[in-house]
């Protein structure tokens, strides 16, 4: 990494009379052999009047002359520098053959050449010619002999700190035992000059940066040797500290000679007061501005205020809720960061994401591992990490040392028996109601292939024979999987209450499986009594008015404390409980299953007893099982695993304020975890991370939900979406289309824009009941197939027919996908919060737009999405909301990448990647079963032109006529082209050659003459689920499917000179077209797509 640096020297003499100085020579500049990148230099004389002129000596070095005309009482220098000292190999040099070994001699021409720097002086003293005369000289590798030598000096004599250069005296260092850099770099270069080695002697400035930041950087004037290695150049040696020099090293001067070295030359006045301070200071570089500056920032930030006060002042409580969607930073290449969703690394990472979100957003919160979704192939749901935690403040959980989470524990059944027997107590309840739980004989019995001892057929008819025999199977000799506490919520007493669960067998045996013990009760079993069948725990009305939560820790620890029960037997009349509390001892940590409840506060009332017996117990305790219900007063966020991403569901922002600080420390802690919210693919290129970034929109409370009580705000964002394109595929990046997991209303189904017109215009003015905006749009609102869950815009939890807890008021915005930085996912959320309130300030007229196949022509062009979204910002600007368009740039830039620019004099040519949608193929039989491939066999791209004359100009690729549609100012003309890359194995049109290569050529149509043009050489997909990582097969492997030769194409027609190869290089930007001078005008290929050049087609 390359650290810059700026260095000041100041130097000051100060005489006691004015004194006439002589002409005064400075070497005080970097010599050009300098291996640091010098970017900024000043030097300044402090003295007047003065003339200061730049020259070099005989050996290249820069010299500074200065003239003093006149007297002057004092004579100051400044020098600063700021240099960049790149990390340098001291070893990264080659040596000719000859001089690989020592000794050698140069050739005639360059000991001409080096004759300075072979001259040994002939009066040096006796010490010195003994020094140098017991010098080694048995020959060896070059670069092994000289670094002996440099020990040699450097053990010769104990270093001395001075930052005064001068000439050396080698008799007297020698006698003292002591030397200076100065010193012993003049005696390396006579040792080097000594044993045939050409040597020269450099000053300059030694940097040393410390690693320890508490310790300061350091810098002084140096000095060292660099001896001439053909083939290698100067290579320096330092002999004060024993070692190579590298990038540290600044010289200022080189010569054969020390006094040609010096930093300053001149007369020194005796009685002159000489200060000096060298200071080194490590520039640390400014923060990326990217992707705002702070300017633009601030604004964002207080548009956001802004947008808040507007809704406050409509009394519409508008809350929203991001969700994102993270990849590996760490195992980018494992299969769960690619294709599948589960994995070993996700799972590691989510739980180190959710202990630092618990600690900064959720204290006092209650983590709990519980299942996600369910889909066809997996054979068990996915897991679920979500973290409760209550809106007051006040703690749902007390200690965290009773947490489980992360502790290395060796837990077994008798811990998992008390802590039930201590939740029962806790709860009211007598503890002989725990019953353990065992695994079932039977079944272990029907899957064992031993040949156990069979019972006749005599046996089998008598009763009594075939109960004992069963009994006999069922015997529960192993000991039990864990202990369950049978639990139902009494209504009319308001408290706990148990109950004795009958079995057949008179054991509890769970059913087969690997979930958790809570969720393989046997309950069917329990289902006799007709009115127990038919209970159902009622859920609370979310639109019945809410009070305050108090603590429910203390009711739980008298309880516990007094050793007193309520019910010690079941009483008669209260009905068999149809759920239960469980704990199981796994892998040596304590679980215990939550089941599942119709109130937030029953949650938390078990979780309070958990707490209190596990604290009475002191052990650590993980929860699991079902989530407690939607409640205003419980807040929650939750990770959860999805194909190649982990999705994270932050906790509905109550704040604008809120919403930024929830945003940068869930980017923050998922850096820390090792994740971030974009993909790096192998050739440099930033992709989303595919997993979405849905945006749920809602009240305070359900009853507060601007949906519900203004429904105008839903119609209004429905058609709005609708009528502008580019909030459907600007944020949302690739993943758009009919057959993609967002889909618009108006896609796939011909009929569905005419009964969504009519589904928004029945939407009433105001709220007579709420139910009417869900019923209006909750079968029009759906993807092609019907499914709610899959709209752009989901509105299954608006007010659900079937389930009082679905009815929340929520609005789920699916058009998005998670942003890089926190601040441009901030800016998409004011985005929609700012239209909810222009929508309900304005009322919308619900109109729609038929735009048919302008959805896969026009807007797939990210011009034509930016002019759209300029649209968007307008109407927002005149309804009070001032956004800047210029905002909005890096998302422009990020999804939709440059490829390359060619200027053909006033012609500018930008080619720049476009949307593609991915279809979904039909179902095909695979080894793994049967499965729906997704056709990523085609790409497309944007070429834009500025400078063209109407009716002159022409753009051809690959011998076709590209369809320019002019837009913005004039002479700017835009269009698509539509190419396909590669042939998978499953694609929509197999017989359709892919390309190796785009030729542009810009023609003059007037003349016939072809002006220039470009190549682009797209590269194979990269794909993991919806995007990946690019994986080349290598040769070998590619030679081994295809039999040593290359694969054929799949129709045997002649192929054109642009026809892909089966494995393309990267994507890459050639300034080249087809090489032509002269061609025709062609023919436009079809009109039914004004923006696009379909070389599929």
């Amino acid at each position: 990494m390359t650290t810059r640096v700026s260095i000041t020297h100041r130097i000051e003499d100060r005489f006691e009379r004015p004194v006439l100085l002589p002409t005064q020579w400075l070497r005080l500049r970097p010599a050009p052999q300098t291996k640091a990148e010098v970017s900024a230099y000043s030097l300044v004389a402090h003295a007047e009047p003065h003339f200061l002129n730049w020259l070099r000596d005989p050996f290249e070095n820069h010299v500074a002359r200065l003239d003093l005309p006149e007297p002057v009482s004092s004579l100051g220098f400044e020098l600063e520098m700021i240099a960049a000292l790149e990390p340098a190999n001291p070893f990264d040099f080659l040596i000719e053959p000859f001089a690989a070994n020592h000794p050698f001699d140069y050739p005639e021409q360059l000991h001409k050449e080096l004759e300075p720097y072979l001259f040994v002086p002939s009066e040096l003293g006796p010490r010195t010619r003994a020094f140098l005369k017991e010098l080694e000289r048995k020959p060896g590798a070059t670069v092994e002999y000289l670094d002996k030598l440099n020990q040699r000096v450097h053990s010769a004599c104990k270093l001395t700190v001075t930052e005064t250069p001068g000439v050396s005296d080698l008799e007297q260092v020698l006698t003292r035992g002591t030397a200076t850099a100065w010193d012993l770099a003049w005696l390396l270069t006579l040792s080097f000059r000594h044993t045939g080695h050409a040597a020269r002697m450099v000053g300059g400035y030694r940097i040393w940066l410390a690693e320890d930041p508490s310790t300061p950087d350091f810098v002084g004037l140096h000095a060292w040797t660099e001896t001439f290695i053909p083939g290698a150049g100067w290579v320096g040696l330092d002999p004060a500290m024993g070692l190579f020099t590298a990038e540290t090293y600044i010289p200022l001067a080189a010569a054969p000679d020390p006094r040609r070295v010096l930093p300053g030359v001149g007369l020194r006045v005796e009685g002159a007061k000489h200060t000096e301070s060298l200071r080194v200071r490590r520039l640390t570089p400014r923060p990326d501005s990217w992707p705002y500056t702070e300017t633009q920032w601030a604004d964002i930030q207080a548009l956001g205020y802004l947008v808040e006060q507007d809704l406050a002042s409509q009394a519409l409580p508008v809350k929203l809720g991001a969700s994102l969607s993270f990849v590996s930073a760490v195992h980018a290449n494992e299969p769960e960061w690619n294709t599948s969703a589960l994995g070993p690394t996700k799972w590691h990472a989510a739980e180190g994401l959710l202990d630092r979100l618990q600690q900064r957003v959720a204290k006092g919160g209650v983590p709990q591992l519980g299942q996600g979704q369910w889909f066809a192939g997996d054979q068990l749901p996915r897991w679920r990490l979500s973290c409760y935690f209550r809106a007051d403040g006040r703690p749902a959980w007390l200690n965290p040392a009773r947490l489980g989470w992360g502790k290395d524990t060796d837990y077994g059944l008798s811990q998992a028996r008390d802590l039930a027997a201590f939740v029962a107590r806790a709860l009211g309840i007598a503890s002989v109601h725990v019953l353990p739980a065992h695994e079932d004989a039977l079944y272990a019995l029907a899957r064992s292939t031993q040949d156990t001892a069979q019972p006749s057929a005599e046996e089998l008819r008598d009763p009594a024979s075939r109960r004992a025999l069963a009994d006999r199977l069922s015997r529960a000799d192993r000991p039990p999987t864990g202990y369950v506490l049978p639990l139902r919520w009494d209504a009319q007493t308001e408290r706990w209450t148990s109950g004795a669960w009958p079995f057949r067998r008179e054991q509890l045996y769970l059913l087969p499986g690997g979930s958790p013990l809570g969720y393989r009760l046997p309950l069917d079993s329990l289902m006799r009594d007709p009115e127990t069948a038919l209970e159902a725990q009622l859920e609370r009305d979310p639109f019945a008015p809410l009070s305050a939560w108090t603590d429910f820790h203390e009711p739980m620890r008298a309880r516990l404390q007094s050793a007193r029960t309520e019910d010690a037997a079941f009483a008669p009349g209260l009905r068999t409980p149809r759920t239960a509390l469980s704990v199981e001892a796994r892998a040596g940590k304590l679980y215990v299953f939550v089941p599942p409840v119709s109130d937030a506060e029953h949650y938390l009332q078990l979780v309070a007893a958990v707490e209190t017996a596990a604290e009475a117990l002191e052990l650590a305790v993980i929860l699991e099982g079902y989530e407690p219900p939607e409640d205003p007063r419980l807040r929650r966020f939750s990770l959860e695993p999805d194909a190649a991403v982990l999705r994270l569901h932050l906790p509905v922002a109550q704040s604008w304020s809120e919403q930024l600080a929830l945003l940068h420390t869930a980017y923050t802690d998922a850096a820390w975890a090792g994740l971030r919210a974009e993909r790096v693919m192998a050739d440099g290129r930033r992709m989303p991370s595919g997993g979405g970034g849905p945006i749920s929109v809602g009240g305070s409370s359900p009853a507060d939900s601007p949906f519900l009580t203004q429904p105008d705000t839903l119609r209004g964002l429905v058609a709005y979406f609708q009528r502008h394109p580019s909030l459907s595929y600007f944020f949302v990046g690739h993943n758009i289309g009919g057959s993609s997991s967002t889909p618009r209303p108006d896609q796939g189904r011909d009929e569905a824009l005419y009964e969504l017109a009519i589904g928004l215009s029945r939407l009433p003015r105001g709220a007579p009941f709420p139910w009417q905006a869900d019923r209006a749009l909750r079968h029009l609102l759906t993807d092609p197939a019907g499914d709610m869950k899959r709209a752009e815009i989901r509105v299954d939890q608006l007010f659900a027919p079937d389930r009082a807890s679905r009815r929340l008021g929520k609005v789920t915005v699916h058009a998005f996908e998670t942003a890089p930085e926190p601040r441009l996912q901030a800016l998409q959320v004011l985005l929609l919060q700012a239209l909810i309130a222009r929508f309900a300030r304005i009322p919308d007229s619900g109109k729609l737009v038929r735009w048919g196949a302008a959805l896969s022509d026009r807007f797939l062009l990210p011009r034509m999405l930016w002019e759209d979204l300029r649209e968007v910002i307008e109407d927002l600007n005149q309804a009070g909301f001032p956004f800047q368009l210029e905002w909005f740039e890096p998302l422009l830039t990020l999804r939709f990448q440059a490829l390359g620019t060619l200027a053909l004099g006033e012609i500018t040519l930008q080619l720049q990647t476009a949307l593609e949608p991915w279809p979904v193929l039909a179902e095909e039989v695979t080894g793994g079963g049967i499965a729906r491939f997704i056709d990523t066999a085609n790409e497309r791209l944007q070429v834009s032109l500025k400078g063209l004359t109407p009716g002159r100009h022409v753009l051809v690729c690959n011998d076709q006529r590209v369809p320019l549609q002019q837009v913005g100012d004039f002479g700017e003309y835009v269009a698509g082209v539509r190419y396909k890359v590669v042939n998978p194995m499953a694609t929509m049109h197999p017989t359709v050659w892919p390309v190796h290569s785009l030729v542009f050529d810009v023609l003059d149509a007037w003349t016939g003459r072809v002006l220039g043009g470009c190549t682009f050489h797209p590269g194979r997909p990269q794909v993991w689920g919806a995007y990946g990582y690019p994986v080349l097969p290598p040769q070998a492997a590619l030679e081994q499917e295809t039999g040593g030769e290359r694969p054929k194409p799949p129709v045997p027609l002649p192929a054109p000179s642009w026809a892909s190869r089966p494995w393309t290089q990267p994507a890459h930007f050639v300034a080249r077209g087809s090489g032509v001078e002269r061609r025709q005008e062609p023919y436009p290929l079809r009109d039914d797509r004004p923006y696009l050049l379909d070389l599929v087609f």
